[in-house]
């Protein structure tokens, strides 16, 4: 997931958020405080109404920022570390580095969430009633009380990646012991789920009810990306099992001289040879990696007097493998820092370049033969 940024951490988790989050806060405190509180609570002032609505559409993403933490810590209680939690539009996830070792743990990760979002329907519940005298005073936390129940509810549908999806998947997991299969399986109960969602919603607006049908056919269209996602992975997993980076890579990839123009790296190379990478290489020392997302940084009128190694990313940490990495690894390194290839080194010695086009290659021809 891009276009995110980092706010801290949480737990020793690294906490992100996605800039649609910052879209559906102004939406949802605009909506509580020109809508629902208004309703609720009659004759109130403007500003009342607004530290309201402010009010509780913090509390609801810190709500679902729990429930993502609860996973995260239960998680890491099964010994599967967690990569960050991210908030967005829908709600939240918690990056898992790793699948559970299990059923049984994967079964207690995927409840953990629910379990915070049913507490926390407890907390608020009593809060408000509490304050019951107050009518103005409650109405914050009646509202965040049944608010969580719907996000148990919701994520308790057995549809992947939802929370129930994956109890489903724990359940399947334990009667088949397969795990892969188990996948599949719940997300295409997820699929369902999601055109279930879209259908609804197509119809809702064509009945002349666009806001909440347009919101399931987004709802929709998020969670079929999510469960085709997992099971593509899945099967990137099976296609990739026991395999290393040096079983994929070139071990002889075409270089760029260090002082060639960026005009020249462009008519030469990328045109020529029709690949979105090189190696950039001074005195027979690969130093950088070179693609078409800094060739394109180069403006037209600088690409003649602009050097390919000034512009090539280094070859440090973020651009480099080992012939011994796993594959699967070494992919999601790619994935996650948006880059086509990997340098790869054994110590100082450069060995050969991994490429997603390579390994997506690979992938199509054990797609086609079946194996």
């Amino acid at each position: 997931m891009r276009g995110t940024v980092r706010i801290g951490t949480l737990a020793g988790i690294p906490l992100e958020l996605h800039f649609t989050w910052a879209i559906i806060f102004a939406l949802l405190s605009w909506s509580l405080a020109t809508g629902y509180f208004p309703q609720a609570v009659p004759d109130l002032p403007t500003g009342s109404y607004w530290s309201k609505g402010i009010l509780a559409a913090l509390l609801l993403f810190a709500s679902i920022l729990a429930h993502e933490l609860g996973h995260a810590l239960v998680a890491r209680r099964e010994g599967v570390q967690t990569r960050r939690i991210v908030l967005f539009a829908f709600g939240g996830v918690a990056e898992l580095k790793a699948e559970p070792p299990g059923p049984g743990a994967e079964f207690r990760i995927a409840a953990a969430g629910p379990v915070v979002s049913l507490g926390l329907v407890v907390l608020f519940g009593i809060l408000a009633g509490t304050l019951a005298g107050r009518p103005g005073a409650a109405a914050v936390p009646a509202y965040l009380a049944m608010l969580n129940g719907i996000v148990v509810l919701f994520n308790l549908i057995p549809a992947f990646p939802l929370d129930g999806g994956r109890i489903l998947r724990a359940a399947l997991w334990r009667f088949w012991g397969d795990l892969p299969r188990a996948t599949r399986a719940a997300a295409g109960a997820g699929r369902f789920f999601a055109y279930f969602l879209i259908v609804t919603g197509i119809f809702g607006m064509l009945a002349g009810h666009a806001p909440g049908a347009l919101w399931r056919v987004f709802i929709g269209l998020f969670l079929l990306m999510a469960a085709q996602s997992a099971a593509s992975q899945v099967w990137l997993k099976e296609a990739l099992s026991g395999l290393h980076v040096r079983d994929l890579m070139v071990p002889d990839p075409v270089t760029l001289p260090a002082h060639l123009s960026v005009n020249d790296a462009i008519r030469d190379y990328f045109l020529a040879r029709g690949y979105g990478g090189f190696p950039v290489v001074r005195n027979d020392h690969v130093v950088g990696l070179l693609e078409l997302a800094q060739v394109r940084a180069v403006s037209a009128e600088e690409r003649d007097q602009v050097s390919v190694q000034a512009v090539a990313l280094p070859a440090d940490a973020s651009v480099r493998t080992t012939p011994e990495a796993d594959a699967l690894e070494a992919m999601q390194q790619m994935l996650q820092a948006g880059r086509g290839r990997l340098l790869v080194f054994e110590g100082e010695a450069f060995r050969g370049l991994l490429t997603h086009t390579g390994v997506a290659r690979l992938i199509q021809i054990k797609m086609a033969l079946g194996v």
